[in-house]
């Protein structure tokens, strides 16, 4: 599992409009206040045309163009295949009329194609294809004012299990925190998901606000609650989390999720903040109430929130 931090980046001096720059006054990485970005929330489950062979139109492009050069990831069904980075001989790639896109020149309407050979398979129509990657964002909403997100590390589940784990964290470090998720349930019954704090599942230093069913909530327990799914289906959501000690001023952001349960639809928003006053948040633990309740596709992605 790869994990990413700001000091295992490359230096890049120039001003160039990356997610950050390089000062080279301070010899220290900082947030480039020419940009802030966010996960998008576009291209997710995405049908595919029915392909065969390699170099095949999937009926899929990219809506926004990914700011400061920023990678782009491809999915089918929840699992993860390499991107050609201006090559046609990777398992997929972006291209227009002027052939295959190099990750960095990747922009709207770019259309993915599909190796069916390369990737060992062709896809049909019930395959789903999501893109991940960073959008701009503008405007003063929530915790994303002067601020982007930094990835920490990118979790996908390959053997379904009930917990994904999160280690080595520093809370007070890091400060504030942003995560989404999509959980596919494998067990044989109704899976509730929820998020615990330093494994803790008897402690009540984590403060959550939700909205759900027309119905505000804040409640200070061991956990944040994530959503319920029956057999077969998928929760997914995000949520910003304040990390340093005594975080008891949390506020409701623009977070949402959605999970299916008893055939209807759900939504919510929500928030939360580690108010532990003496010990500091080292990991966060991703948990089901039954086994196999995150199955094969599932992932989590862990950001942090980097201000300017």
């Amino acid at each position: 599992m790869t994990k990413l931090r700001l000091k295992q980046l490359d230096q890049d001096g120039a001003n160039n409009g990356n997610l950050i720059k390089f000062n080279s006054a301070t010899n220290e990485w900082e947030a480039d206040d020419n940009v802030s970005a966010a996960p998008s929330g576009n291209d997710k489950g995405e049908a595919s045309l029915a392909t065969s062979g390699d170099d095949q139109e999937t009926g899929v492009t990219i809506d926004d163009t990914p700011p400061g050069d920023s990678y782009v990831s491809v999915s089918v069904n929840g699992i993860s295949y390499t991107v050609g980075d201006g090559v046609s001989n990777k398992d997929c790639y972006f291209g227009n009329r002027f052939g295959p896109s190099a990750i960095v020149d990747i922009s709207s309407s770019d259309a993915l194609k599909w190796n069916g050979t390369i990737a060992g398979f062709d896809l049909t129509s019930n395959d789903k294809i999501d893109l991940d990657y960073n959008i701009n964002i503008t405007g003063t909403t929530g915790g994303l004012v002067n601020s982007l997100t930094v990835p920490i590390e990118k979790k996908t589940v390959t053997s379904a299990t009930d917990s994904v784990l999160f280690l080595d964290l520093d809370g007070d470090e890091d400060g504030e925190y942003y995560c989404t998720y999509k959980f596919k349930n494998d067990g044989v019954a109704d899976a509730i998901y929820s998020m615990e704090p330093n494994q803790s599942s008897s402690n009540t230093s984590c403060f959550e606000c939700r909205y759900h069913g027309g119905v505000g909530e804040k409640n200070a327990r061991a956990y944040m609650e994530l959503g319920i799914c029956t057999s077969n289906y998928y929760v997914i959501g995000d949520f910003y989390f304040f990390a340093d000690k005594g975080s008891g001023n949390v506020r409701l952001y623009t977070a949402k999720g959605m999970f299916n349960y008893n055939t209807f639809l759900w939504g919510f928003e929500m928030g939360g903040g580690w108010y532990d006053t003496t010990t500091t948040l080292i990991s966060l633990d991703f948990v089901s109430d039954i086994a196999n309740g995150i199955g094969v596709g599932s992932e989590i992605v862990l950001y942090k929130l980097l201000r300017s």
